[in-house]
């Protein structure tokens, strides 16, 4: 049993730092207490002690939520007998069992995204950029800071370290490519605006020979991503859409298209899990429970599972409302412009709302890597998305990847980034 000590104050913040990276990801016992002789945190067990710094919770407390005064301006590096660990807070100064670094401010600052409160500029959906980020500017946004830590405590206690988690998940913005539908209407007569007749001719072509049967829709992947996810011992997760009429939304009403229910039935037969792929402005007009209550009549059972489309998420209102509606686990919280970890950790955990000062039932699972990253925003060749996978291969530290069954990447080179992602 671990006994931590620290100073009094910031009870609730304390406790939740506590409760996830020795309950949630180290599996390890310990009492908590807050002493008024103590000026930093303190971790003992039978053998060993570790003191670091109190830097970070004194000093929201002192500034506030929303001043800028809380934003950390440097890295702090420290080389130790285990390796390299980075903190936001600290003064730097290690010796013997003292640490120069405040691991559990650092860990809170990140894992809270207390940081996205703050007054910035954000893209035109509406979303915290990544550029805005202060593990961008800081450099060590691919890193999972707050792995690093569970990573240290573990080898110096002598613990077992938390596993890597690799989810793979799938958001169905369009069920199918070909269909007596609008999407399908735009597409086939697009090439016309360029001349290209003939293009709209084969285009009419595919469409009749799918519609007949004959031939395999090009969005119909979702075998090939249950083969995958079985292959390496998984079960995938399926985001389906049920509304949304926006310019963002995809032209599909789910709980009136007898295909779309098809796909979801075969889903479950195969054993794979389902979660609702809430529409674009869903968080704004808070239609969560609405969307939600769709896909649980299609689905016949209780939906727990989340993430929002195009990403769109706002601290701390969209886990508060999502906990609101049901959801018990959220897999929106990642940046799209660049691989790594908007909250400092690959692994599942519980949220903080630091407005109310209470730690939610809602678990974050954050995302690592999107399709749409490689292909939109980085605008990476296949070859180079393997090159990248490679140069980041020390630094990952798990997380969910994002595949569309309509991306412009072929499910070989899915396969393939799985495999070099979490079996190599």
């Amino acid at each position: 049993m671990f006994k931590i000590t620290a100073p009094e104050g910031m009870r609730e913040e304390r406790e939740y730092i506590c409760f996830v990276l020795f309950t949630e990801m180290l599996r390890a016992p310990y009492t908590l207490e807050l002493r008024s002789d103590c000026e930093k945190w303190t971790i003992a067990d039978a053998g060993r002690s570790l003191s670091f710094d109190d830097s970070f919770l004194p000093l929201l407390k002192d500034k506030g939520l929303e001043s800028s005064e809380i934003l950390p301006d440097q890295l702090i590096s420290i080389d130790t007998e285990y390796g390299n660990i980075c903190g936001l807070y600290g003064s730097g100064d290690s010796s013997g069992n003292t640490l120069g670094i405040d691991i559990f401010g650092s860990a809170f600052f990140m894992l809270t995204r207390i940081e996205e409160m703050q007054e910035t500029v954000e893209d035109k959906h509406g979303r915290f950029q990544l550029k805005n980020s202060v593990a961008e500017k800081l450099g060590v946004y691919h890193r999972a800071l707050v792995d690093d830590y569970t990573a240290f405590l573990a080898s110096y206690f002598d613990l077992s370290k938390p596993e890597r988690i690799t989810e793979l998940t799938h958001d169905i913005d369009y069920p199918y490519c070909y269909g007596l539908n609008s999407f399908t209407f735009k597409n086939t007569f697009a090439p016309a605006k360029r001349g290209d007749l003939q293009a709209v001719v084969r285009n009419i072509y595919d469409i009749s020979t799918v519609i007949a049967g004959r031939k395999k829709d090009p969005f119909d992947r979702f075998d090939s991503f249950m083969d995958i996810a079985e292959e390496f011992g998984k079960r995938a997760v399926f985001f389906f859409m049920t509304g949304g009429k926006g310019e963002y939304d995809p032209p599909f009403n789910t709980k009136h298209d007898r295909r779309v229910k098809r796909i979801i039935e075969h889903v479950k037969e195969r054993g794979h899990e389902l979660g609702i792929h809430f529409s674009y402005n869903a968080d704004i007009e808070n239609l969560y429970r609405s969307e939600k209550d769709i896909l649980e009549n299609i689905v016949g059972a209780e939906i727990t599972k989340s993430r929002n489309h195009f990403l769109r998420f706002s601290v701390p209102e969209t886990w508060r409302k999502l906990e609101d509606a049901g959801i018990s686990e959220d897999y929106t919280c990642g940046f799209a412009e660049k691989p790594g970890y908007r909250c400092g950790t690959g692994k599942p955990y519980s949220v903080f709302d630091v407005e109310q000062r209470l730690m939610l039932r809602l678990r974050e699972h954050p995302l690592y890597l999107m399709d749409a990253t490689v292909t939109s925003y980085m605008r990476y060749s296949e070859k180079r998305l393997f090159e990248y996978i490679e140069e980041s291969k020390a630094t990952y530290g798990g997380g969910s990847l994002l595949w569309h069954n309509s991306s412009k990447l072929s499910a070989d080179t899915y396969y393939k980034t799985v495999s070099k992602i979490d079996r190599e």
